[in-house]
């Protein structure tokens, strides 16, 4: 499921900068069409739908807070914040 949630990462980000360039290079976003700001609108929904799934998935696992840099799952305790995640250092 780690794998899932990061290549879903990776294809919401690369749509997300396909449709900005492409809002840009039709001029802007005044001069955008209605499909592109609906397409912008659609890649905003799903950023928020994946956060709600990734994190409601982990709490209910009981797994921790996915490392959004390299997807490693830190094990969280009660008052007790990770600067850095133990894998990649970020």
């Amino acid at each position: 499921m780690k794998n899932l949630f990061a290549n879903a990462r990776w294809a919401l980000g690369a749509m997300t900068l396909i449709v900005y360039a492409s809002i840009q290079a039709a001029g802007g976003i005044d001069a955008a069409g209605e499909l592109l700001l609906k397409a912008l609108a659609a890649c905003a929904f799903s950023w928020v739908l994946l956060v709600i799934v990734e994190v409601s998935y982990h709490a209910i696992k009981g797994k921790g807070q996915a490392c959004p840099y390299c997807g490693e799952l830190r094990q969280m305790a009660s008052f007790r914040v990770y600067q850095s995640c133990p894998k990649c250092g970020k």
